[in-house]
């Protein structure tokens, strides 16, 4: 918990971002939609709203908001999708009220930190659903070959495997699947209702 304020009424915590989750596992994909979840909590009687700012595909600061939401002690869960622009551009995530911004983060790519990884647009972004698809990992691995990306032929690939217990962490929103290129999803797998629903506006 962070201090209160001293604006917060006794009884009342100041807003804050707790976590932020970028992307499919911190990897997005410059100059597409991308998905961002961020945990708030605080407990104020004001509505507050998350507000991604980014760099469109132009290099132009862009505020994406959400809609107005009321904050307790039990920390939420807020999904918004915003469009990531040039590589290693920031991200900054706001929580606001009336105009004045209650708290931030901002994130942004660098050797140490892993919380936020971009690609080009010619990466493929492979998602595994279900049992472990052996094929398209090892594919991933050749592809990845210091050889093979320097000799032009082959696009960079980037497998990620999602077993059940993980579709919570896919979005809702069908356009933060922008960066998606394939979904494979293994014969025993049933996928859930949400889940299915995007899928199909996907394909």
């Amino acid at each position: 918990w962070g201090p209160i304020s001293p604006w917060l009424p006794a009884g009342q915590s100041a807003p804050q971002i707790e976590s932020v989750r970028v992307g499919f596992r911190n990897l997005v994909e410059a100059g597409r939609w991308n998905p961002i979840r961020v945990r708030v909590s605080g407990e104020i009687k004001t509505p507050v709203a998350v507000r991604i700012v980014a760099a469109d595909v132009e290099g132009r600061s862009v505020r994406h908001a959400g809609p107005p939401i009321t904050l307790s002690a039990t920390p939420q869960d807020i999904s918004l999708v915003y469009q990531h622009g040039p590589l290693k551009s920031p991200v900054i995530v706001e929580l606001v009220a009336d105009g004045q911004v209650l708290a931030s983060q901002r994130m942004r790519e660098t050797v140490e930190d892993s919380v936020l990884t971009t690609v080009r647009q010619n990466t493929d972004l492979v998602l595994c659903l279900g049992e472990r698809q052996v094929g398209f990992e090892e594919a991933a691995r050749l592809a990845g070959d210091p050889a093979a990306l320097k000799s032009g032929h082959v696009d960079p690939l980037i497998v990620q495997h999602y077993t059940p217990e993980q579709f919570n962490e896919l979005p809702g929103d069908v356009r933060a699947w922008d960066s998606v290129d394939v979904v494979v999803i293994s014969a025993r797998c049933e996928i859930p209702p949400e889940l299915g629903s995007v899928l199909n506006q996907w394909v």
